[in-house]
């Protein structure tokens, strides 16, 4: 369950990061689209987190740490 945990939450560090990275590289009209993008992948992410808490995969507990992580942008 904590490498899970531990695997979501990095996860998410290096998708932040990464999106940064490719952000200080392009125009503003494809920083847009990143961002929106970015911003859907977060949101599945959630739902995923989610559906572990309802299949028991991971505790509530879990899930909101790694909630509150991918709120760090």
């Amino acid at each position: 369950m904590k490498k899970k945990l531990a695997a979501g939450v990095l996860s998410i560090v290096l998708l932040v990061g990464g999106a940064t990275a490719a952000i200080a590289a392009t125009d503003s009209s494809k920083l847009d689209e990143i961002k929106s993008l970015t911003q859907q992948m977060l949101g599945i992410n959630k739902q995923i987190v989610d559906k572990e808490v309802g299949a028991g995969l991971i505790t509530q507990q879990q899930a909101d740490a790694m909630k509150s992580c991918s709120k760090i942008q």
